[in-house]
């Protein structure tokens, strides 16, 4: 099947040689057995990283950091002081939202549920092959319960949980089968305070983790390392028409005006059919200036008006249906433009020349 989708990608390619697309590939395909997804995304950029002169990253799979002892701490400290951690994280989205003017609720990332004793906590729980749900604990005296949205996981006592030894071991819902895997903003939470000096961030990332810096200050009473935004735009070479949206609004008016101002427009009309729209138009006018309370007579010389330009129309479908087919030229040359200049296309699809340009250019700027 990858073969298949790797051959079906080249072929789309003007010339695939020109690209990185088979350096990934090869690396895609450069360990024996099944293929896993995520470990052959990461051997075929670091193929492509080899390609244009960078060295290999250090790779942590989620799926690994939330095997530690420290991220199943991190998971208990959360739960144990559930509505406390609610509390803060809720209120670090409201006061994104005011900051920002974000009128949508979910953004930038939806508020925690609580259902009287229940609490949500920003993880994802799902077994293999089902969808994620989101996790809910409920705190009680000795116990705490854990919920897959409303179906009861497991408990774990609270002394226990608390313990870092008892940290060191799978969580009683992981011996169940369940998998615990934390939210965008968890995640860069857990992140910058245990794993990072300085981290890097995309364009959305950057904005959004600024109410994750909010409600650790909240809840944890620390500031989390510094982080920064790091983004490039590299466009594909693709053919461009290069019409502006200039034209397309001179196209729409046009099409537009050759149904009230036929004569401006169209060609070849019917003199007799002209000089009675003349006629009208004089008639309107001093009913304007004239009668401009006389609203029957108005009314009347609008739809004779109307009725009048239709006819005109009638007579040169032709010119008006290329009027509109104009619009719709433009308006997919526009479309077609929009998606060649799309700055997010699959990074192997550019040319090992122009990203190995852009790999000096950055070490340029970072250098003292």
């Amino acid at each position: 099947m990858w073969e298949a989708w790797f051959r079906r990608a080249g072929e789309a390619c003007a010339d695939s040689s020109a690209t990185l697309l088979s350096d990934f590939e090869s690396g895609w395909f450069g360990a024996d057995g099944e293929i896993d997804f995520v470990d052959a995304v990461v051997r075929g950029r670091a193929a492509v990283e080899r390609s244009v002169g960078l060295g290999r990253s250090l790779e942590l799979r989620i799926s690994h950091l939330c095997a530690t002892p420290e991220f199943r701490a991190f998971v208990a400290h959360l739960a144990l002081d559930a509505p406390s951690f609610a509390k803060s994280y809720n209120t670090a989205q409201r006061d994104y939202r005011v900051r920002h003017r974000v009128r949508n609720p979910q953004r930038p990332a939806a508020l925690l549920h609580v259902e009287g004793e229940r609490v949500e906590l920003p993880f994802w729980v799902y077994r293999r092959g089902e969808r994620r749900r989101a996790l809910f604990v409920s705190t009680g005296q000795e116990e705490l319960c854990f919920f897959a949205d409303g179906e009861p996981l497991a408990s774990e006592p609270r002394a226990e949980l608390s313990s870092a030894a008892r940290c060191a071991k799978p969580l009683a819902i992981e011996n169940d089968g369940w998998v615990i895997r934390p939210r965008a903003l968890a995640l860069s939470g857990f992140t910058r305070l245990f794993l990072s000096d300085l981290f890097i961030h995309g364009i959305g990332g950057a904005k959004y983790d600024e109410m994750m810096e909010d409600f650790v200050a909240r809840f944890f009473g620390v500031e989390v390392p510094p982080a920064c935004c790091v983004t490039a735009t590299l466009r594909l070479d693709l053919p461009r028409s290069g019409v502006s949206k200039e034209e397309l609004l001179g196209a729409r008016h046009a099409a537009r005006d050759a149904l009230y101002n036929p004569q401006r427009r169209l060609a070849q009309l019917p003199a007799d059919l002209l000089r009675q729209r003349a006629a009208f138009i004089e008639e309107w006018r001093r009913l304007r200036c004239e009668r401009r309370g006389d609203h029957a007579a108005r009314r009347t010389n609008y739809h004779a008006l109307r009725e009048i330009n239709r006819r005109l129309v009638e007579h040169a479908t032709d010119q008006v249906e290329e009027l509109h087919r104009r619009v719709r030229d433009v308006e997919s040359a526009l479309a077609d433009d929009r998606a060649a200049l799309d700055r997010e296309y699959f990074f192997a699809l550019h040319s090992k020349t122009r990203l190995s340009q852009l790999v000096a250019r950055i070490r340029a700027d970072l250098s003292p």
